[in-house]
């Protein structure tokens, strides 16, 4: 079992913060936010595709716009991978933020 921090950065000042989420060893960040889902009740909308992953399109009824959309950070690191590929670590701090920075 590991443990992280989580955070979501709705972009108009509302930020929820959830600390030591409990996860499996070798979960994703995207395992992380379908967690939140269930738990939490925090709606995703999401689209697969093939080749690609996953890409959340809404959190919580705050959709993608065509100058914002949502991006992650891993302990303030801005994330590569998706979040389906990146795997997280015990003590990591994730950051889901609807931005147009990078």
């Amino acid at each position: 079992e590991i443990r992280v921090d989580a955070s979501i950065d709705y972009g108009n000042g509302d930020i929820q913060a959830f600390s030591g989420e409990l996860l499996r060893q070798g979960d994703t960040v995207l395992d992380l936010l379908e967690n939140l889902e269930r738990r939490e009740g925090i709606a995703l909308e999401k689209r697969n595709f093939p080749g690609l992953g996953i890409f959340i399109e809404a959190i919580h009824g705050v959709h993608n716009t065509n100058n914002s959309y949502w991006q992650f950070w891993v302990n303030g690191e801005y994330a590569q991978i998706g979040a389906g590929q990146y795997g997280l670590k015990d003590g990591d701090k994730v950051l889901w933020k609807r931005t147009s920075e990078f």
